[in-house]
């Protein structure tokens, strides 16, 4: 199934995480489909919150065995999903424990 971005946005700009989850949305009301391709035609540009979402979102589907495809992605728009894939995949490699330090008093800084 092909879902044409421009077809539910008036908008050659998509900024916020809430657009990225009506996609999302209306991938999970498809039950029966599993491969879906986003057209990004008409789309020149996305903010980082938008990408970051899109991303996350995708990973959730693909785990739900949804085959998600990005297509006729502008290079600025396919830039902005490259970096926060990549900042994604070195988030959740990192390891999770942090070394903490108990402060009892200022005079222990």
């Amino acid at each position: 199934m092909i879902i044409k971005i421009s077809s539910f946005f008036d908008t050659k700009i998509l900024s916020t995480r809430e657009a990225a989850r009506i996609i999302t949305e209306i991938i999970q009301k498809k039950v029966e489909q599993r491969d879906f391709i986003i057209d990004f035609s008409k789309i020149d540009f996305v903010s980082r919150s938008f990408a970051d979402e899109i991303v996350k979102e995708k990973k959730k589907l693909e785990i739900q065995d949804k085959h998600i495809e990005f297509r006729n992605v502008a290079d600025s728009v396919q830039k902005m999903i490259d970096l926060v894939s990549h900042v994604s995949e070195v988030v959740s490699s990192s390891p999770s424990s942090v070394a903490s330090t108990q402060i009892t008093s200022l005079d222990n800084l």
